[in-house]
């Protein structure tokens, strides 16, 4: 992807960010707003791929395991459109997972817990996608991890899924980078 690619898909990402009024809905102590651009800077502090940085903006933009208030916020071409054919398919295989399940495919290497939420049905994604999935997840917690221990909020601790052993197991499939990366975060 070009330069200009990323900055036109960055600009149409954020406006529909601002336009979907994204500021306005809670995610922990701040809005989903901060919380994606949060998502989107750690990616691009790990030098991900740019489909993999945009998907990051976007990540809850058809909804999220976790809110069950949020609902799809745009169709996928209109995804399409804001972020390019290759982040809008990570941004659905991403929607698709419970978390958990991805955790335990990511940490045990094993594909056969991996299946559509929605459906209960295998999902079929490539190695590289799965990865790049894998490291929204990853990114996804470290910014809500590392928010959440700045603010000295212990909420997030006690979720299970988010605590620094399980956030390290991810970043070392990701490689050396995301396990500075964390170890950087965690130093704040």
């Amino acid at each position: 992807m070009e330069d200009s690619d990323l900055t036109v898909y960055l600009r149409r990402s954020l406006a529909f960010i601002r336009d979907a009024e994204w500021r306005s809905i809670r995610h922990g102590e701040l809005n989903l707003a901060l919380h994606s651009i949060g998502v989107f800077k750690i990616l691009r502090r790990l030098n991900a791929p740019a489909k993999v940085q945009l998907a990051g903006l976007l990540h809850a933009v058809y909804g999220a395991e976790s809110f069950s208030s949020l609902r799809p916020s745009a169709s996928p071409a209109e995804v399409r459109l804001m972020v390019g054919y290759d982040a809008e398919r990570l941004i659905d295989a991403y929607s698709r997972v419970e978390a958990r399940s991805l955790a335990i495919v990511a940490l045990a290497r094993n594909r056969g817990f991996l299946a559509d939420r929605f459906t209960s049905k295998p999902l079929t994604i490539s190695d590289e996608d799965l990865t790049f999935v894998i490291m929204l997840l990853y990114c996804n917690l470290i910014e809500q991890y590392v928010r959440s221990k700045r603010r000295g909020s212990e909420l997030f601790l006690r979720q299970g899924l988010e605590s620094q052993p399980s956030i390290y197991g991810l970043a070392h499939i990701l490689g050396q980078g995301a396990t500075q990366l964390a170890d950087d975060l965690y130093s704040i």
